[in-house]
């Protein structure tokens, strides 16, 4: 009986050590994978994060509405950094690419002014970004922002026309019949029209903000 125990005993201490092996082992797996599947994550946001987002801003705009986009940028949750990139930057990028200087047969620098901005990673997705897209669109200081009008051709409208936009700010009733007999209005800014067929119209801006769907346009131009 104690020969039998003693072989045991011998022949179990193997089994121990590969116990330890193996749980070890497995440990270290485990740690492995989970740095790996932490690692992955970060490597993700940081390229989410690397999307860069240039917006245009509008030839000869006035330095109050650069000044307001700036802000307006630098305002929004989805942006995580920016900065304001003026013409001479830019002409100085393009030249630092290896590009020639264009300003040696040009009077004038072609290249816009912009406002670059990083995204934060819960924001880089089709949905967030279209959103973005449709916001500054509407923006008096973004290079190709349009407003679309629900009149066209048949009320007379034409390319070339100029129009005032204004918005309803009061209505005055008459206090016997309670119908609206005049509505006060204050000035958005003016379009230029550059598309038009019978039924709409479409605009860019020439100046002005914060247009919105139910504004008044009103022809300044014959």
């Amino acid at each position: 009986m104690a020969q039998f125990g003693k072989g045991y005993a011998k022949r179990s201490t193997p089994s121990y050590f590969m116990a330890i092996v193996g749980v070890s082992l497995v440990l270290f797996l485990l740690g492995l994978l989970g740095w790996i599947v932490i690692n992955a994550n970060r490597l993700g946001d940081n390229f989410r994060e690397s999307l860069e987002v240039q917006v245009y801003v509008r030839q000869n705009i006035s330095p109050k509405d650069s000044a307001a986009l700036v802000q307006f940028v630098a305002a929004q949750p989805y942006v995580k950094s920016y900065d304001y990139i003026t013409k001479e930057m830019a002409r100085k990028h393009f030249v630092s690419d290896g590009n020639d200087d264009f300003m040696a047969v040009l009077d004038q620098n072609p290249l816009p002014a912009s406002v670059d901005f990083r995204i934060k990673s819960e924001y880089a997705n089709a949905d967030s970004l279209n959103k973005i897209k449709e916001a500054f669109s509407q923006n008096i200081a973004v290079d190709g922002g349009q407003i679309v009008l629900n009149v066209g051709g048949k009320a007379g409208l034409k390319v070339g026309d100029q129009l005032n936009v204004e918005r309803v700010t009061r209505e005055i009733k008459d206090p016997a019949t309670g119908q609206v007999i005049r509505r006060m209005t204050s000035p958005v800014g003016i379009i230029r029209l550059t598309d038009v067929d019978p039924v709409s119209a479409v605009g860019t801006i020439v100046s002005g903000s914060d247009f919105k769907v139910g504004d008044a346009a009103k022809t300044i131009t014959q």
